[in-house]
């Protein structure tokens, strides 16, 4: 992980006063160890599903949905974060401040679940016994924060600070995916867990070959979904890069403290560190 962080306090005097703070950060990871749950009762046959994905077979000569969960690790993922921002001070106590971070997010295994079996089960996924490399689900790809606050002694050098907070951030990502029906084992994919984590093949167009459809109805409400989403982006594409944004989020917080005899805030100096970790392997 490597982490630059520059920052200045220039004094411009004239129109623009002092009191201004700018900073930039940047930060640059890589996985190392990340964990990786799989399935071992399961070996992929030589059968293909239309649109070329592995189907899977159990390795066991009896009908069950029991598994062998692994854990183990991929090396799959990196993050690239920015950050820049700007602060002005004013001699009467009021504070105005702003500051955009845009991430850029990869990984394969989310692990957001507290069992094994959720944690193998959850997520989307292109090969049907472990989960697809892509966006993570923790991006928040634009991200604008803004804060106005006031500080004044109103009682001898006791200072009260009033503040208020806000963010505009586009949503989370999300995938479409598709559902088994079937509530064991699934016939198509050959694995059990969650029957509707398989990433949604989009149809480059309603005379697509490597879809049938049950209706002529079935088509048209399918393809005026895909037409009114952004779905429809990735008709020629990887489905294993489908990645939608839910919408813009905009949120507000008051706050106040009362009682501090000293707000002053504080810039970190400039600086630029790289810093190893390493993660624990299975």
């Amino acid at each position: 992980m490597a982490r630059c962080r520059p920052t200045s306090d220039p004094n411009w005097g004239g129109t623009f006063g002092d009191g201004w703070h700018f900073g930039a950060d940047f930060l640059w990871s890589d996985v190392r160890n990340q964990v990786f749950f799989t399935d071992l009762r399961v070996a992929p046959t030589a059968l293909r599903t239309p649109d070329g994905r592995a189907r899977y077979a159990s390795r066991t000569t009896f009908a069950d949905t029991n598994s062998d969960l692994y854990l183990t690790n991929t090396t799959r993922g990196r993050s690239y974060i920015g950050v820049a921002r700007v602060s002005k001070d004013f001699d009467f106590g009021l504070n105005l401040g702003v500051s955009y971070t845009y991430q850029d997010i990869k990984d394969q295994a989310p692990a957001t679940s507290s069992t094994a079996s959720s944690n193998y089960g959850n997520g989307a996924f292109l090969d049907a016994n472990g989960a697809a490399y892509g966006i993570s689900n923790d991006q928040v790809k634009h991200n604008i924060k803004y804060n106005v606050s006031f500080n004044h002694a109103f009682f001898g050098d006791y200072k009260t600070n009033f503040t208020l907070f806000g963010e505009t951030r586009i949503g989370r990502p999300y995938s479409y995916t598709m559902r088994d029906l079937s509530s064991n084992r699934s016939p198509v994919f050959g694995t059990i867990g969650s029957a509707s984590r398989y990433l949604l093949y989009v149809p480059t167009s309603t005379t697509d070959a490597l879809v049938s459809y049950d209706s002529v109805a079935t088509r048209d409400t399918f393809e005026a979904l895909i037409n009114s989403t952004d779905l429809k982006k990735y008709r020629w594409q990887d489905h294993a890069a489908q990645r939608l944004q839910l919408e813009v989020v905009h949120a507000f917080r008051p706050s106040s403290v009362a009682g501090n005899p000293d707000l002053r805030r504080r810039q970190p100096p400039s600086s630029c560190s790289r810093i190893s970790r390493t993660s624990p392997t299975s």
